[in-house]
């Protein structure tokens, strides 16, 4: 709410009241089987592009070496349509490839919670964004996996995700 106070010869005072239910944080924009979703820059270490080769299998964990380390690596939409119900749209007659750049690379955010660094693999990265972000309204306040909801100046409405949450036991 602004409220403005103004007297003769005194000046104009504004006042500005923001909703302690309202925040601003710095998100990354990316999209994952069609549908864009913001992750907190507080839980990214790096975004990065690789080859698809470097992705290896160790039983049904998919793995990738990077700086020094081994990092576990799976695909955000897989991830949301196991996590919290089925966030994510599956676009049927498109095919994965269509995301990916012509030389075969696949974007990858590195994401740090407290159980340690992971990647997360996204059709696209997107821009980086201050947005005001409210708490999960009604039904999606049960889902754990988002941390909060935020609309765009275009009225879009996007989830902001919660990196935490994704590989709990």
């Amino acid at each position: 709410m602004v409220r403005l106070i103004s007297n003769e010869r005194k000046g104009t005072e504004v006042k500005l009241s923001i909703p302690t239910s309202l925040g601003i944080d710095s998100v990354l924009f990316v999209e994952a089987g069609g549908i864009s979703y913001a992750i907190s820059l507080e839980h990214i270490v790096e975004t990065l592009k690789i080859p698809e080769k470097k992705i290896k299998r160790a039983g049904r964990q998919k793995l990738f070496h990077h700086r020094g380390e081994v990092l576990p690596v799976e695909r955000l939409e897989t991830l949301l349509s196991v996590s919290g119900g089925d966030l994510s749209v599956h676009y049927q007659d498109r095919k994965k490839s269509e995301y990916r750049s012509l030389t075969n690379d696949i974007s990858v955010v590195i994401v740090k919670t407290i159980r340690g660094k992971y990647g997360l693999i996204v059709d696209c990265l997107d821009k980086n964004m201050e947005v005001a972000v409210k708490p999960p309204p009604g039904i999606l306040a049960g889902i754990d996996i988002i941390s909060g909801v935020s609309i765009m100046g275009d009225g879009k409405v996007f989830l902001v995700l919660n990196p935490e949450k994704f590989f709990e036991d």
